[in-house]
């Protein structure tokens, strides 16, 4: 039985395994096991777990594109979209960043908690991250905020959008640094000499990773139906293939070239494995998948939680104990949170987009009605 072409769930399940994989990069929880060289293999691996906001963001590029564009099924403009995304991000992180002040009782001072409130970064370095915000995942929100933002622009120029919004990053990726007469780089650890934090975090090129996700949405738009079954398989094997590669040989930091390509490739090959019905997604991975965001947002307030009021783990079967409550206490979290935070603030975006469609068709039809009636 082949997939539904426009159900992705191998996407929402890449959204889990991202989420699990900044979580283990967290944890930074060495096991015993059978040998030294094993556990340092292990330990190679949590290392590489920042891995995952590059995954992150090639799939936020690959849905804006695919759901707002190439499905052909969203009606929203600019104010509907931005409505959706606002509700869907800003509520929920906001509420976490409280959770972090006065559960955690993490120091702040006030400028800091207003900018991180605003995504907004907070200091000219170190590149990519320009400051942590007071939550400390904030600063890869700063970024998906401002991707949303250019995103919802672009849908202006209807069947051009994709189009604007490529452009648009790359000239501030690339265009801004030549106008400067700096040099043209990919690196994201790259510093231009610009006035705001702000400014060079929106010409960093970690924005290109949103690029390479729309570059896979466009590829699967292309290909979804025509590709076979090898083809399709061979492709999610070479992503796969590559990001393992990543996984335990890569000394770098985020790249959109290093790391941002792999996991284009990895998302084109599972949604065509998908679509070509080769690829069976578990329940269990799309559930993951849809609380990934929830997931993302409470796992270091639990693993600082905890870490606050248990001791450290000493003995074999201690550690291997710890990191399995830490990892179900962050499940239970999630689901609590995806339930009673992000659902709820979601609702409101689609109600509040809803309201704009039902106010935007009236408005035209009133216009049509107008036109119609001056040209009698």
């Amino acid at each position: 039985m082949h997939a539904s072409p426009n159900k992705l769930e191998s996407i929402q399940a890449l959204r889990a395994v991202a989420a699990l994989y900044v979580f283990l990069f967290h944890t930074k929880a060495p096991l015993p096991l059978w040998s030294p060289e094993s556990a340092a293999a292990w330990m190679d691996f949590v290392r590489h777990g920042f891995m995952g906001v590059d995954l992150f963001f090639v799939i936020s590029g690959f849905i804006m594109a695919w759901v707002c564009v190439l499905s052909g099924k969203s009606k929203d403009g600019p104010l509907a979209f931005s409505a959706k995304r606002f509700f869907r991000i800003a509520p929920p992180y906001w509420i976490a960043t409280v959770v972090v002040l006065y559960v955690l009782g993490q120091k702040t001072v006030h400028d800091d908690l207003q900018t991180s409130l605003l995504f907004m970064p907070l200091d000219f370095e170190p590149a990519p991250f320009y400051g942590y915000a007071v939550h400390g995942v904030g600063w890869t929100l700063n970024y998906e905020m401002l991707f949303y933002a250019l995103f919802a622009g672009s849908l202006l120029f209807g069947r051009f959008a994709l189009i604007a919004v490529v452009l648009t990053i790359g000239g501030l990726v690339f265009g801004v640094p030549y106008w400067m007469g700096a040099e043209l780089s990919a690196n994201p650890g790259r510093v231009l000499d610009l006035t705001e934090p702000y400014y060079r975090m929106a010409t960093n090129p970690m924005m290109l990773e949103f690029v390479l996700g729309i570059a896979a949405a466009i590829a699967y738009w292309l290909l979804r139906g025509r590709t076979p079954k090898a083809i399709a398989a061979a492709i999610l094997a070479a992503g796969v293939g590559l990001m393992v590669w990543r996984m335990g040989w890569y000394d770098g930091g985020h790249s959109p070239v290093d790391l941002g390509v792999p996991a284009a490739i990895l998302v084109l090959g599972a949604a065509l494995a998908e679509s070509a019905g080769i690829l069976a997604v578990p329940k269990r991975a799309v559930w993951l998948g849809e609380m990934s965001f929830a997931l993302y947002l409470v796992h270091s307030i639990v693993l600082q939680w905890l870490n606050q009021r248990m001791p450290a783990a000493s003995g074999t079967g201690a550690i291997y104990g710890k990191l399995l409550f830490d990892f179900a206490a962050v499940l239970v979290a999630s689901h609590y949170w995806y339930r009673f935070v992000e659902t709820p603030s979601m609702r409101v975006g689609t109600v509040l987009a809803k309201a704009i469609n039902r106010v935007k068709a009236a408005c035209l039809a009133v216009a049509s009605r107008s036109t119609a009636l001056t040209t009698r």
